[in-house]
């Protein structure tokens, strides 16, 4: 098509987390002579103003808080039969279509679980191409087991082409390995790996959303068993879905076991400025994280990384080469890790510079665009001659 293709990217929430920096990422780097993004979401917050900030077009069309604040921990097979909150949705997804169809959008690009289902429905009322751009765990114990379910045989019959960020992502899909396209997250990476900051004390860096998933206790637990060790343990980063009184947990175990060698950061605005303060990297999820942003973000400053084995990191983190895996929920495995790296001072040094490396070759921002901007361009031609449904 002689003008540039138009894509929809939908998503229910406005926080700064990791499938928001990917979505970022994305709209910055895409060729502005051949695609022109527009983000949805459906509450105003730090992601919308960093997207305005950047000079992406983005759209805030509010949507009931009965729908958009609902848990996913609280889905179930009722949820599906609950007319209250099918009303809300039907209204948001007449909305949507008035928006696709008055900006002419050629592709709907959907971020997050419940965009899936509504800007789903609009795509197909509308008569456009849809993508599902899988960014959560399709699995239990992320998700309840109806909402696996659902998810996983709708994967299936909705959308033109399904998009997963990790192969251990793509694992919990089901729709199809025709359909199913894994494209990893990417990140800017520049001319060479930052500097390592003087030692000791060795800063070790957790960074991420404060969420008892996302292993903070385990990380604390390891700073307790290495209170006499040269080595400063940074908690960075806030709740965002309601886990205040579990930072506040987190608080009370520094204060009851004194750990005065924690800090705790707050949300960061900026990562890499973070990164160029510590020297390694800890990834301690203890379920399955379906990629992990922040650990090539790492790898893209030079730093070493230690990492759970279990989903997006245990591909990421090559072991024993760019850093350490450990199994999740094991404060002991992580700190004999760190105690590892202290033995061997230069191991920080070198896996950092082979973790940049790796994210050169494999995690740099363009290529993961260019896997896209083909993507977009297959499902705009597939559609063109009615084949939607064959695009993958």
């Amino acid at each position: 098509m002689n003008r540039t293709i138009k894509i929809l990217l939908v998503d229910h929430s406005a926080v700064w987390g990791g499938g928001e920096v990917a979505i970022f990422n994305l709209c910055r780097h895409l060729n502005p002579r051949q695609f022109c993004p527009l983000v949805l979401t459906a509450v105003a917050g730090p992601f919308v103003d960093r997207l305005r900030e950047a000079g992406v077009a983005v759209r805030v069309i509010p949507l009931h808080e009965k729908v958009r604040g609902r848990k996913k921990d609280s889905v179930g097979v009722l949820t599906f039969f609950n007319i209250v909150l099918w009303w809300h949705l039907l209204r948001y997804v007449v909305q949507l279509v008035r928006l696709i169809k008055r900006e002419q959008i050629d592709i709907v690009h959907t971020c997050s679980l419940k965009a899936h289902l509504y800007g789903g429905l609009a795509a197909k009322l509308a008569g456009k191409p849809l993508v599902w751009h899988i960014l959560d765990y399709i699995d239990t114990p992320y998700l309840p087991r109806a909402a696996v379910v659902a998810f996983r045989i709708l994967a299936g019959l909705v959308p033109c082409a399904v998009v997963t960020i990790s192969a251990s992502n793509a694992r919990t899909v089901s729709a199809g390995a025709a359909r199913v396209t894994v494209i990893n997250c990417g990140t800017v990476v520049g001319p060479g790996p930052e500097p390592l900051p003087p030692a000791p004390p060795v800063r070790v860096a957790l960074i991420g959303r404060i969420a008892p998933w996302k292993g903070q206790m385990v990380f604390l637990a390891a700073a307790k068993l290495l209170q006499d060790e040269p080595v400063e343990f940074i908690v960075a980063g806030a709740p965002l879905f309601g886990e205040e009184d579990y930072r506040q947990d987190l608080v009370n175990y520094v204060a009851r076991n004194g750990l005065a060698n924690v800090r705790f950061t707050g949300f960061v605005h900026d990562v890499r400025e973070l990164l160029r303060g510590i020297h390694i990297m800890v990834h301690c999820s203890i379920s399955p994280e379906p990629f992990g942003q922040v650990i090539i973000e790492a790898m893209a400053a030079g730093r070493m990384v230690i990492a759970t084995r279990t989903g997006g990191p245990g591909e990421i983190v090559v072991e024993g080469y760019t850093g350490l895996l450990v199994e999740p929920g094991r404060p002991e495995e992580l700190a004999g890790a760190i105690k590892k790296v202290l033995a061997n001072p230069a191991m920080m040094h070198q896996f950092g510079i082979r973790g940049y490396e790796r994210a050169r070759e494999k995690y740099e921002i363009n290529l993961m665009v260019a896997q896209w901007e083909a993507l977009y361009r297959k499902l705009v031609n597939a559609n063109r001659r009615g084949r939607c449904r064959c695009a993958g």
